[in-house]
């Protein structure tokens, strides 16, 4: 099984650059089709359109060819709401699960270390190793 790993929005950036170092690292990890939220594709066209002043089509175009190979969440009050109490209590065992499991995907998108043995959540039981 192939982990997953989330990108954030200037991994998707600095592999449309021209700088070649970052962009060559940047790909590598685009070519994985890892998850990005919507927040990151909007985040995306901001800035093309925004601050490197590319056009609205050729934004767009890129926009849907990162759709395209990545693994696309939405960004929920829900998990917005998870990401909060992540920061707000990293050590609570039952955060840690909910951060890492999507109910809506079903899958285990988020997983910097395994949760504690006697704690599950709603979409994995008993909980993810």
């Amino acid at each position: 099984m192939t982990a997953k790993f989330f990108v954030d929005t200037n991994v998707a950036i600095y592999a449309v650059e021209t700088d070649e170092p970052n962009r060559q690292q940047a790909l590598a990890v685009m070519h994985l089709s890892p998850v990005i939220s919507t927040q990151v594709v909007n985040e995306f066209l901001n800035v093309l359109l925004v601050k490197r002043q590319l056009d609205r089509p050729s934004a767009y175009e890129l926009a849907r060819a990162l759709m395209q190979g990545c693994n696309v969440i939405a960004v929920t009050a829900e998990i917005t709401e998870q990401a909060m109490a992540l920061t707000f209590n990293q050590k609570d065992p039952a955060v840690q699960v909910a951060w890492r499991c999507s109910r809506e995907q079903s899958q285990h998108i988020w997983s910097p270390a395994p949760p504690a043995a006697n704690v599950s959540c709603t979409c994995c039981s008993p909980a993810p190793a």
